[in-house]
Protein backbone atom coordinates (compact mmCIF):
# COMPACT_ATOMS: atom_id res chain seq x y z
CA UNK A 1 0.00 0.00 0.00
CA UNK A 2 2.85 2.57 0.77
CA UNK A 3 4.72 1.94 -2.07
CA UNK A 4 1.16 2.39 -4.08
CA UNK A 5 0.53 5.76 -2.53
CA UNK A 6 4.42 7.11 -3.03
CA UNK A 7 3.70 5.96 -6.99
CA UNK A 8 0.52 8.31 -6.99
CA UNK A 9 1.69 10.87 -5.09
CA UNK A 10 4.99 11.21 -7.81
CA UNK A 11 2.26 10.60 -10.45
CA UNK A 12 0.52 13.85 -9.30
CA UNK A 13 3.50 15.87 -8.55
CA UNK A 14 4.73 15.07 -12.40
CA UNK A 15 1.16 15.91 -13.77
CA UNK A 16 1.36 19.13 -11.87
CA UNK A 17 5.19 19.79 -12.77
CA UNK A 18 4.48 19.28 -16.41
CA UNK A 19 1.14 21.37 -16.73
CA UNK A 20 3.08 24.94 -15.60
CA UNK A 21 4.45 26.54 -18.44
CA UNK A 22 8.68 26.94 -18.14
CA UNK A 23 11.04 29.10 -20.24
CA UNK A 24 13.82 26.95 -21.48
CA UNK A 25 17.02 28.11 -20.45
CA UNK A 26 19.22 29.81 -22.59
CA UNK A 27 22.64 27.95 -23.92
CA UNK A 28 24.87 29.63 -21.56
CA UNK A 29 23.14 28.39 -18.92
CA UNK A 30 22.78 25.09 -20.68
CA UNK A 31 26.92 24.81 -21.44
CA UNK A 32 27.18 25.60 -17.50
CA UNK A 33 24.74 22.52 -16.15
CA UNK A 34 27.03 19.88 -14.33
CA UNK A 35 24.93 17.14 -14.76
CA UNK A 36 24.38 14.45 -11.35
CA UNK A 37 23.81 10.97 -10.63
CA UNK A 38 21.76 10.36 -8.29
CA UNK A 39 23.34 6.93 -6.62
CA UNK A 40 24.37 5.97 -10.12
CA UNK A 41 23.28 5.37 -13.55
CA UNK A 42 20.31 2.05 -12.01
CA UNK A 43 16.96 0.11 -12.74
CA UNK A 44 17.31 -1.29 -9.37
CA UNK A 45 16.88 -4.43 -11.38
CA UNK A 46 20.02 -5.14 -13.48
CA UNK A 47 22.08 -2.58 -12.08
CA UNK A 48 21.42 -1.95 -8.29
CA UNK A 49 21.76 1.79 -6.68
CA UNK A 50 24.73 2.96 -4.76
CA UNK A 51 26.75 0.02 -6.33
CA UNK A 52 30.06 0.59 -8.18
CA UNK A 53 28.36 -1.23 -11.76
CA UNK A 54 25.74 1.78 -10.90
CA UNK A 55 28.74 4.27 -10.66
CA UNK A 56 30.83 2.99 -13.55
CA UNK A 57 27.56 3.38 -15.72
CA UNK A 58 27.08 6.76 -14.63
CA UNK A 59 30.55 7.29 -14.90
CA UNK A 60 30.64 5.99 -18.63
CA UNK A 61 27.66 8.26 -19.27
CA UNK A 62 29.81 11.13 -18.78
CA UNK A 63 28.20 12.57 -15.61
CA UNK A 64 30.24 15.24 -13.18
CA UNK A 65 29.17 14.12 -10.32
CA UNK A 66 27.72 11.04 -8.19
CA UNK A 67 25.78 11.40 -5.06
CA UNK A 68 25.56 8.81 -2.56
CA UNK A 69 24.87 7.67 0.43
CA UNK A 70 26.97 6.16 3.59
CA UNK A 71 25.47 3.91 6.57
CA UNK A 72 27.64 2.69 9.51
CA UNK A 73 28.09 -0.91 9.75
CA UNK A 74 28.70 -2.42 13.37
CA UNK A 75 32.38 -2.43 12.98
CA UNK A 76 32.46 1.29 12.24
CA UNK A 77 33.17 0.74 8.39
CA UNK A 78 31.54 3.53 6.75
CA UNK A 79 29.87 1.59 3.28
CA UNK A 80 27.49 3.26 0.54
CA UNK A 81 23.85 2.26 1.12
CA UNK A 82 20.50 4.49 0.92
CA UNK A 83 18.40 2.55 3.36
CA UNK A 84 18.48 1.23 7.01
CA UNK A 85 17.77 -1.93 5.80
CA UNK A 86 18.57 -3.98 3.11
CA UNK A 87 14.88 -5.45 2.21
CA UNK A 88 14.38 -2.98 -0.91
CA UNK A 89 17.03 -3.77 -2.76
CA UNK A 90 17.82 -7.36 -1.45
CA UNK A 91 14.44 -8.62 0.04
CA UNK A 92 16.62 -9.35 3.72
CA UNK A 93 15.45 -7.39 6.50
CA UNK A 94 18.33 -6.93 8.18
CA UNK A 95 20.14 -3.76 8.77
CA UNK A 96 23.47 -2.03 7.66
CA UNK A 97 24.16 -1.11 11.27
CA UNK A 98 24.11 -4.44 12.61
CA UNK A 99 26.22 -6.05 10.70
CA UNK A 100 30.29 -6.48 10.73
CA UNK A 101 31.91 -5.33 7.42
CA UNK A 102 32.89 -9.16 6.42
CA UNK A 103 29.19 -10.30 7.00
CA UNK A 104 27.76 -7.48 4.94
CA UNK A 105 30.25 -8.15 2.33
CA UNK A 106 29.64 -12.11 2.60
CA UNK A 107 25.68 -11.32 2.16
CA UNK A 108 25.49 -8.37 0.09
CA UNK A 109 28.70 -8.37 -2.04
CA UNK A 110 27.49 -4.80 -4.34
CA UNK A 111 27.51 -2.93 -1.17
CA UNK A 112 30.87 -1.24 -1.34
CA UNK A 113 32.68 0.42 1.05
CA UNK A 114 33.14 4.04 0.82
CA UNK A 115 37.05 3.22 0.34
CA UNK A 116 36.11 1.47 -2.62
CA UNK A 117 33.77 4.22 -3.57
CA UNK A 118 36.74 6.93 -3.09
CA UNK A 119 39.58 4.65 -4.87
CA UNK A 120 37.61 3.92 -8.09
CA UNK A 121 35.89 7.37 -8.54
CA UNK A 122 37.26 9.98 -5.77
CA UNK A 123 40.09 11.41 -9.04
CA UNK A 124 37.62 11.16 -11.81
CA UNK A 125 34.26 12.21 -10.71
CA UNK A 126 32.66 14.78 -7.77
CA UNK A 127 31.16 12.79 -5.24
CA UNK A 128 28.56 14.25 -3.45
CA UNK A 129 28.48 12.25 -0.09
CA UNK A 130 25.73 12.10 2.32
CA UNK A 131 25.94 10.61 5.81
CA UNK A 132 22.50 9.45 6.63
CA UNK A 133 21.30 10.11 10.26
CA UNK A 134 21.25 7.22 12.23
CA UNK A 135 22.50 6.38 15.65
CA UNK A 136 26.04 6.97 16.03
CA UNK A 137 27.49 4.51 19.16
CA UNK A 138 30.68 6.10 18.70
CA UNK A 139 30.79 9.80 17.15
CA UNK A 140 34.04 10.88 17.76
CA UNK A 141 35.83 7.24 16.30
CA UNK A 142 33.24 7.57 13.44
CA UNK A 143 34.50 11.10 12.68
CA UNK A 144 38.10 9.81 12.46
CA UNK A 145 37.28 6.89 10.51
CA UNK A 146 35.43 9.17 8.29
CA UNK A 147 38.24 11.94 8.31
CA UNK A 148 40.35 9.10 7.43
CA UNK A 149 38.49 7.67 4.40
CA UNK A 150 38.00 10.71 3.04
CA UNK A 151 41.79 12.58 3.52
CA UNK A 152 42.79 11.39 0.06
CA UNK A 153 39.78 13.22 -1.88
CA UNK A 154 39.95 17.17 -2.10
CA UNK A 155 36.79 18.91 -0.48
CA UNK A 156 34.76 21.05 -2.90
CA UNK A 157 36.86 20.17 -5.66
CA UNK A 158 36.04 16.31 -5.60
CA UNK A 159 34.08 15.73 -2.65
CA UNK A 160 31.28 17.35 -0.82
CA UNK A 161 29.57 16.29 2.39
CA UNK A 162 26.24 16.43 3.56
CA UNK A 163 26.14 15.72 7.68
CA UNK A 164 22.47 14.92 9.24
CA UNK A 165 21.66 17.37 12.10
CA UNK A 166 22.74 14.99 15.18
CA UNK A 167 25.75 12.87 15.25
CA UNK A 168 28.92 13.46 13.59
CA UNK A 169 30.09 16.41 13.54
CA UNK A 170 33.80 16.79 11.49
CA UNK A 171 35.41 19.75 11.57
CA UNK A 172 39.03 20.67 9.98
CA UNK A 173 38.83 20.09 6.40
CA UNK A 174 35.74 18.22 6.30
CA UNK A 175 33.20 20.64 7.74
CA UNK A 176 29.56 22.21 6.57
CA UNK A 177 31.59 25.13 5.49
CA UNK A 178 33.35 23.08 2.76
Amino acid sequence: MRQYLQAAAMEAADLYAAAIPRRLPDMDALDQCKIISHRGENDNREILENTLPAFDAARAAGVWAIECDIRWTRDLVPVIHHDHGCERLFHDTVSVANLEFAELRKRFPLIPSQREVNSRNGANTHLMLEIKPENYPAPERQKAILQATLSPLTPVSYTHLTLPTTGIRCRSRWSPEH
